[in-house]
């Protein structure tokens, strides 16, 4: 997976095809908003979505912990995240009253649940300089639709890949204070998933191995097995055994195969957390 590029069709978000004027339109069309009801969710508006597969199968965090099903959401320049600083700061009061510092008039000492993607874009595609991104985790499969009326579930993962378009369910929760852990902050949870739309997938994909090497032209070398394996075969029929070195039969179960070879060493598939998010799931693609 090669780092962020600016692609045709838009100059909102890296990596992007849909352009800019269907991004300002969905986007129009679906704010930043508090659903109703007192339990606080929150519609997302669109966002991309990276590190899919772990919507379908909770993986745990590399330093250890419960596995959990994860997305990380990527936030276009057009997100209002006013719905989610009030929600941040209103638990902050709630439970770490005595992080507030008042000569910022904020929190210290807390973990910040806000990434820039330029921490990220040199590193993976899709992850714009000066747009957040959130990873949002869940102990429960989040339930997964499409934008049909009927709102029908989406069971195939081929449809929810990285770079896809969509519009999350979350809420905010505070951790770390009961029982009391090194790392406490405020993150936001996730309830469900609505795929919106299609853009450039964001995993890079492999090659056509078939286009790659169509160039090549090459004579297999002759190789007899056995010499590999260490063992002497029989001169053949007639000839004399070589000066210095008499024929000998092999023993019966002495055939010693070759080794195996070496495996293929595949790129990597995410990046270590950062040292100060431990809820930082773009490690476990």
């Amino acid at each position: 997976m090669s780092g962020s590029s600016f692609q045709t069709g838009s100059t909102l978000m890296t990596n992007s095809q849909v352009g800019d004027r269907w991004i300002r339109e969905v986007c129009a069309n679906n704010p930043t908003v508090m659903l109703p009801g007192e339990n606080r969710m929150i519609s997302s508006g669109p966002v991309r979505l990276a590190f899919t597969d772990t919507l379908f199968e909770p993986k745990a965090p590399q330093q250890g912990g419960t596995p959990k099903f994860s997305v990380c959401a990527l936030y276009t320049p057009l997100s209002d995240l006013t719905t989610y600083y009030a929600e941040y700061y209103r638990i902050c009061g709630e439970m770490f009253p005595d992080y507030y510092n008042p000569h910022i008039n904020g929190y210290t000492g807390l973990e910040n649940p806000f990434h820039d993607g330029a921490t990220k874009a040199h590193k993976f595609e899709g992850f714009t300089p000066g747009c957040t991104y959130i990873n949002h985790t869940s102990k429960f499969k989040p339930a997964i639709v499409d934008a049909s009326i009927a709102r029908n579930p989406v069971v195939d993962k081929a449809k929810v890949y990285p770079g896809v378009w969509g519009i999350l369910v979350v809420n905010a929760y505070g951790y770390g204070k009961s029982p009391p852990q090194p790392k406490k902050g405020v993150s936001f949870g996730l309830q469900a998933v609505m795929v919106i739309g299609d853009d450039m997938n964001l995993s890079g994909g492999g090659i056509d191995p078939r286009q790659a090497f169509q160039g090549v032209n090459v004579k297999p070398p002759m190789i007899n097995p056995a010499v590999l394996a260490g063992v002497v075969p029989p001169p053949p029929a007639g000839s004399a055994p070589a000066p210095g070195r008499p024929y000998a039969p092999p023993v019966p179960g002495g055939f010693v195969p070759p080794p195996p070879p070496n495996p293929l060493v595949r790129g990597f598939q995410g990046t270590t957390p950062a040292a100060d998010d431990p809820y930082d799931i773009s490690s476990l693609a």
